[in-house]
């Protein structure tokens, strides 16, 4: 007696469908806005957040805080030629720090535009965006108490 292989066969497909008043709301739902639906609460959004475990994430298309690395990773490589640069010609010693001051002073201006527009994203699916708000103004303190110590690191110069 040869006994056949059992031939496993995949399961049907599924298909999940909601009874739910809130989940046909949230189908009809365009993408432009979001989660955001003119009869839904933000307490309700929130709600449905949770209750169906949708993960939300800020993934911005033009990011201010790649743009802020970028300035410090130039100004930081420029730092560095200017220094070498003098140590050649010792006229221009001094300089080096003032550039890297500069980018320093520049970066926190363009992160707090990340988290500007973060916070208009929080607020758009009603989330909470204190967080946002604190980091906007430290970097908007930072900004500006750099961006005077580069204004009297070049007249003193």
């Amino acid at each position: 007696m040869v006994e056949e292989p059992v031939v496993k066969t995949p399961p049907p497909t599924q298909h999940i469908s909601f009874d739910d008043e809130e989940a046909k709301i949230a189908t009809e739902i365009p993408k432009l806005t979001g989660l955001t639906h003119p009869d839904l609460s933000g307490e309700e959004i929130q709600e449905f957040v949770q209750k169906y475990n949708i993960e939300i994430a800020y993934s911005p298309k033009d990011s201010f805080r790649e743009m802020s690395y970028l300035v410090l990773g130039l100004g930081f490589v420029l730092a560095i030629y200017v220094w070498l640069a003098s140590a050649i010609d010792s006229d221009n010693s001094g300089q080096c720090c003032g550039i890297m001051l500069l980018s320093m002073s520049i970066a926190p201006f363009l992160d707090a535009a990340h988290y500007s527009k973060k916070k208009e994203w929080q607020q758009k699916h009603a989330m909470d965006h204190k967080s946002s708000d604190n980091s906007i103004a430290i970097n908007m303190m930072l900004g500006i108490i750099l961006s005077l110590i580069v204004v009297v690191w070049f007249i003193l110069l």
